[in-house]
């Protein structure tokens, strides 16, 4: 079978990009959870043929941006048990899909801590439910068990590396390394292969940074998968454009004035407790109770959007492409 091996890598140059448009999701200026930075994967969870988005969110959930329309998406959801609570390991780092035991659902593998020790992959397996997929409890898989590279792994990307029909792990590091998991099972009873390095840590000369986030696209157009990733590099000074202070001004003024309404409903709320109980009392406490709610996920959604908007030292990256070539 013929050896795959990477060809190196360049600086992201081409093909070229139009204008960037935020995306959407049910929230203002595209906001999306942090956690190791937003980590979107494709997966038709629900397969209604649109494809919808699964990220990793802290604490340990993984979230579930179903795709109502194209290019529009629903609000994140965590996804949850058979019982409706949320499915979580302790701390979760990355997510990717795939149809672990081949029938015809998507299901999920995460890369998380595993209780303060190092980190390992755990599978979620769907229900397979159109109107919202449930998953049990997570499941710990041995798939490098024991290894450098999953004590320090962020993202794995579930994909046919190799072109073989069986879905394979391509996995990124905290240190910068790309490896790869080959799959040397069967449909629906995978088996793993020790790593096989694609992608050598950047050495301390190099301007190429750690923490390896990937994804897997044939980006030049010949037949074979090439990888992206994005890296943390270094320091930048970030210097606010006037669009950004003018929406980081009127989030701020969005976010005061919410917290001033929270606070007279509040106290509106406290004196409808001591009032005698009655059916207009009811009421007028559900009405607080629902206006406090709206009120905390509106100051909730206004931080988000001015923590995203701050000048001053910052972290940045860049992205890389690694073209693949046989060997």
């Amino acid at each position: 079978m013929l050896a795959l091996r990477n060809a190196g890598y360049t600086p992201l140059a081409a093909p070229v990009f139009s204008e960037y448009s935020l995306f959407k999701n049910g929230l203002p200026e595209g906001c999306v959870p942090s956690n190791h930075g937003f980590c979107p994967q494709v997966a038709d969870l629900d397969r209604d043929g649109l494809e919808d988005l699964i990220t990793p969110a802290w604490p340990g959930q993984v979230l579930w941006f179903r795709q109502q329309s194209p290019g529009e998406f629903a609000e994140g959801k965590a996804l949850v048990d058979s019982k409706g609570q949320s499915v979580r390991t302790e701390w979760m780092f990355g997510a990717t899909s795939c149809d672990w035991n081949a029938d015809g659902w998507p299901d999920i593998v995460v890369c998380s801590s595993n209780r303060g020790s190092g980190r390992s992959l755990f599978l979620l397996l769907s229900s397979g439910q159109a109107d919202g997929p449930r998953f049990p409890e997570p499941q710990k898989l041995n798939v490098g068990e024991g290894t450098e590279i999953i004590n320090a792994a962020l993202v794995p990307v579930a994909t046919d590396w190799n072109a073989d029909g069986l879905f394979d792990f391509v996995i990124g590091s905290e240190a910068g390394e790309v490896v790869w998991f080959r799959n040397v099972g069967r449909s629906g009873q995978p088996a793993f292969e020790a790593p096989e390095i694609l992608i050598a840590q950047p050495d301390a000369n190099h301007t190429r940074g750690g923490n390896a986030q990937i994804s897997i696209v044939d980006w030049n157009g010949d037949g074979k998968p090439d990888i992206l990733l994005g890296d943390t590099a270094g320091q930048f000074q970030k210097v606010l454009s006037q669009r950004e202070q003018q929406i980081a001004e009127q989030s701020k003024a969005r976010s005061q004035n919410a917290a001033s309404r929270w606070a007279q409903v509040f106290r509106l709320f406290q004196s409808l407790r001591k009032r005698p109980q009655s059916e207009k009392n009811s009421a007028a406490m559900d009405a607080a109770r629902r206006e406090l709610v709206q009120l905390k996920r509106i100051q909730e959604i206004e931080h988000r959007t001015q923590s995203t908007r701050v000048g001053g030292q910052q972290t940045h990256g860049r992205v890389w492409v690694f073209l693949q070539q046989a060997k």
